[in-house]
């Protein structure tokens, strides 16, 4: 789903609030299914909840502290929503919405000059 101008603008003034919270960053893991490095978005209290989750079992690091908030940031988190919100209701094409997820963390990434996810 494409957002228009105004609905953009208001994900990302909703995201410059949530920054001044807890701002963005990109980390990069190792996720052993696909046996690759893989870097995704994440607030930054997220992140170190998913560290100590994680404890030493699965690297992580960041490699990009303090994400902008972009039309390319916008994008990935209406997609991130959207594919958490329709897998806790069980219904839409999850598939599908993951999938969009993807392509806009490797949006976020390449504007941020880094290496896209395969």
């Amino acid at each position: 789903m494409e957002l228009s101008r105004e609905e953009l603008d208001q994900v990302k003034l909703q995201l410059s609030r949530a920054q001044q919270v807890s701002h963005f960053v990109i980390f990069e893991t190792f996720d052993p299914s696909l046996n690759e490095k893989v870097r995704m978005v994440i607030d930054r209290n997220g992140y170190e909840n998913m560290k100590r989750a994680r404890n030493s079992q699965t690297p992580m690091r960041i490699i990009r502290d303090f994400v902008p908030v972009t039309d390319a940031l916008a994008r990935w988190a209406v997609a991130e929503h959207d594919a958490a919100a329709a897998s806790m209701k069980g219904d839409g094409d999850i598939e599908a919405l993951v999938q969009l997820m993807d392509e806009r963390i490797n949006e976020v990434l390449i504007e941020n000059k880094m290496e896209p996810n395969k």
